[in-house]
């Protein structure tokens, strides 16, 4: 049976919505700790242990995020400067800030910054305030602004940004997982297999490590990833961050042909039954994703979005729970 790994948050917080999925037979539950706190964490763990559902903690990695803002989105015009700021300010169509703290000091002028999958783009301008905690960035795609959203470095000369694997949050989520015995771990951002050696030695092999793919170097060092993993999950929409969409079909059917050889699991995740976090029906396209998925050899699918945050959580996963039965029952020609 494919497992169901979902993920909670706003829409499914509460003990009556975890006994439901309990009663769905969903596998897993997780929360995205890129905008989770560490008492929301703790607070689901609590949860899950009471209905018994097993937890996943969910490393969010360190990666670059925008800060706060003072409203849930802003257009950012083409043409417009706007101010980069390395301390924590609640931004404006004026100034945001990006993190993790000290990334500013690692741009050169001409670098590109990308905000999320189809946001705003922006150029660094100017770097002469440095020394003041910001510097001037122009706006070269028109898009919008989001809080705590990814940011990608599309640097103007051949250089690595790099920045640790784990976040000071992740560590203190370790920490807590460990001291509550759970037993699963999703690795975000990882570049190689010595990645997840120093994971493993972390956890003193006390989880089963969920590396997650969603990078090019994860890409390039795939075999050595698949070797020291128990698991992999494909995170297409971080992936598609650094990798063309027209790729991405492709290298999904590769990782499940390699990782079933080897006899390991992927999940897949993102952007599965993504139209019903605002809708009650999915798309057509939808469906056949998840059925080529299961199709393909999926251990497990994943939902993000849809039940963290959606409109209609439940459904999604009656609706998954559905698709998944009626692909394995079918005969395999």
């Amino acid at each position: 049976m494919i497992k169901l790994l979902v993920t909670v948050g706003p829409s499914t917080s509460e003990e009556k919505h975890l006994r439901i999925l309990k009663d769905k037979n969903v596998d897993f539950i997780r929360v995205n700790m890129s905008h989770s706190s560490m008492n929301e964490l703790k607070y689901f763990i609590k949860l899950s242990k009471k209905v018994d559902i097993p937890f996943v903690i969910d490393t969010e990695g360190s990666q670059i995020r925008t800060g706060e803002l003072n409203c849930e989105s802003i257009f950012l015009k083409d043409g417009s400067l706007i101010e980069l700021h390395e301390n924590p300010i609640i931004g404006s169509i004026n100034a945001f800030s990006i993190q993790p703290k000290g990334i500013i000091n690692k741009l050169e002028l001409g670098d590109l910054i990308h905000v999320d999958f189809d946001g705003a783009t922006l150029r660094v301008h100017d770097s002469s305030k440095l020394a003041q905690g910001y510097l001037l960035a122009i706006v070269v795609t028109s898009g919008h602004l989001f809080p705590r959203k990814s940011v990608v470095i599309d640097p103007v000369r051949t250089r690595e940004i790099s920045l640790p694997i784990l976040s000071p949050k992740d560590l203190e989520a370790i920490k807590l997982g460990l001291r509550e015995k759970i037993h699963n771990i999703a690795f975000s951002y990882v570049h190689s297999g010595s990645d997840i050696d120093n994971l493993r030695n972390l956890i003193g092999n006390k989880m089963k490590i969920i590396s997650k793919i969603e990078c090019s170097d994860a890409l390039k060092n795939l075999d050595e990833i698949i070797e020291k993993s128990d698991y992999l999950l494909i995170d297409r929409g971080d992936l598609s961050k650094e990798v063309k969409l027209e790729k991405i079909p492709f290298i999904q059917m590769s990782i499940l042909s390699k990782c079933r050889s080897k006899k390991k699991g992927v999940f897949i995740a993102t952007n599965l039954l993504e139209s019903m976090v605002e809708n009650s029906r999915p798309t057509r396209a939808e469906i056949q994703d998840i059925t080529s998925a299961i199709v393909d050899g999926a251990y497990g699918l994943t939902l993000s979005a849809e039940t963290a945050i959606g409109k209609y959580p439940i459904r999604c996963v009656n609706l998954m729970k559905r698709i998944i039965k009626h692909v394995e029952t079918v005969p395999k020609v």
